[in-house]
Parts: structure tokens; sequence; C-alpha cells
């Protein structure tokens, strides 16, 4: 009789902790993959440092930078702004003949993280940090 209360037991966590997951994955998906030009169809590109007193512009190749842009992670966090709401932060803008790409990238809780405003929220290696310095 006691093993058949420690089965149901076991039954009844296993259920919690299934049904648990699938309500956490279903609720807070993970962002669409990031969304990029190809290099050819880039005609003008742009990189500003941000910080709280005033901005730079920064001259790096846009085909590394991109490179990173590329292999970022989707998060499971959706972008609800225009711009980052803290600084500093990077931000790369790069015109096609069709549509503009704006990308912040930004350090939060010692992680990399790219943000395409109204999308979503990537996380980016940390060496992207080294090439933009």
């Amino acid at each position: 009789m006691k093993k058949k209360y420690i089965v149901v037991f076991l039954v009844v966590i296993v259920g919690f902790i299934l049904g648990s997951y699938f309500i956490y994955i279903n609720m807070f998906p993970y962002v669409m993959p990031i969304d990029y030009p190809k290099l050819q169809e880039i005609n003008e590109s742009k990189i500003v440092y941000y910080d709280e007193n005033d901005q730079m512009d920064i001259d790096v190749s846009i085909e590394e930078v991109m490179n990173y842009i590329k292999s970022s992670k989707p998060t499971r966090t959706q972008s609800f702004n225009e711009i980052p709401n803290k600084k500093p932060y990077y931000c790369i803008e790069l015109k096609t003949t069709n549509q503009l790409y704006t990308y912040y990238i930004y350090e939060r809780n010692s992680q990399l993280f790219v943000e395409l405003p109204y999308n979503g929220v990537y996380k980016i290696d940390e060496e992207v940090k080294d090439l933009l310095s």
C-alpha cells in the first residue's frame, strides 16, 4: 500500500515538473533568428559608441562585426525599445537599397548582447567588444 502512494507521488511530481517546463517554453519562447543583410547589399555602414556624456564614431571592418552579429544566439527576451535604456552601447546602422538595419550592442550582467529594436535580444560573442574598442 505504501508503494502505491510513493508511485502516485512520483507521478504527480514528474507531471508537475513537465507541465511547468511546457508552460515556461510556451510563455517565453526564443526570439526569431536575427535578421541581417548580405554583405554585398550594404551601401552604407556606421558604428557609433554612446556613453553617458558623449558619442564617438568607430572605424572597424563591418565584415568582422557582421560575422559576430550573424553568429549571435537568440534569447527569450523580446525588445520593446527604440534604443537601449542603459548606456554605454554601440549603435550599428547598415543601409541597403531597401532597408535600414539598426543593432545595439551592450553589456548586461557581465554578458554581451545585441538588440534588434522591436524584435529581440541576442547573446553575442564577447570578442566583438575587443574589436569595437
